[in-house]
Formats: structure tokens, C-alpha cells, sequence
């Protein structure tokens, strides 16, 4: 089920940028999702879990800190949201 998440949230995250011919983000998305598919072969491969299991561990250990994390996160993605928006 992990996999068709991943592959969902991959094509939402490139197939706007294809519909609005905009290639160069097409190619930073496609980068980015290149980068994490290899960084998820590396965690599988050392240690038999992905990251985001890793991460689910870490933080059903460390509650407040990974809440610290994802709210960081999203406010990562709140202000490319927000940078977007105001260009």
C-alpha cells in the first residue's frame, strides 16, 4: 500500500506541471522524486526498512520531536506554497 501512495503523490506532484508545459519544473519535481526513490533503495537496503518507517519508529519513540519534524515540514511547504502564490 506504501508503494501506490508514493506513486499517487508522485504523479500529483509532476502531472500538473506537464499539463501546464512548465518542463523545467517537471524536471526539478521528477529530480527530487529520483533522489528520494534512491535514498529509499539505500535505508531498504541497510537496514530492511524505508524511511518512512524509520521515521514512524523514530517518532512513535520521540512523539514531541516528531511532531517538531512534520510541523517544520509543513511549514516548509506552507511558504513554497506561499512563495508561489505571490510571484
Amino acid at each position: 500500500m506504501d508503494a501506490v501512495i508514493v506513486m499517487l503523490v508522485g504523479v500529483l506532484l509532476v502531472l500538473p506541471f506537464i499539463l501546464a508545459r512548465l518542463w523545467q519544473w517537471v524536471g526539478y519535481m521528477t529530480t527530487i522524486l529520483v533522489g528520494l526513490g534512491v535514498w529509499e533503495l539505500v535505508a531498504y537496503l541497510r537496514t530492511g526498512t524505508t524511511l518512512s518507517q524509520q521515521f514512524g519508529m523514530w517518532r512513535r519513540e520521540h512523539p514531541l520531536a516528531g511532531w517538531c519534524v512534520l510541523g517544520g515540514f509543513l511549514a516548509a511547504m506552507g511558504g513554497l506554497l506561499w512563495h508561489l502564490l505571490s510571484m
